[in-house]
């Protein structure tokens, strides 16, 4: 899995343990992960829709 595979596999478990009430450790770490998981986003130039929906560039 790539940095930004394993960058997004950590951002789907957070969001579904915060849908599923669960207490998520590291909230610094994790905002600050997805900052960085924002900006790989952007940088590779995905639409709206695409960054939303967490779709990776192919």
């Amino acid at each position: 899995m790539t940095d930004t595979g394993a960058a997004l596999s950590r951002f789907r478990t957070r969001a579904a343990m915060g849908e599923a009430g669960i207490t998520v450790p590291g909230r610094k770490q994790a905002a600050t992960e997805n900052e960085e998981q924002l900006a790989i986003l952007i940088a590779e130039v995905l639409t709206r829709r695409q960054i939303a929906t967490g779709a990776a560039a192919q």
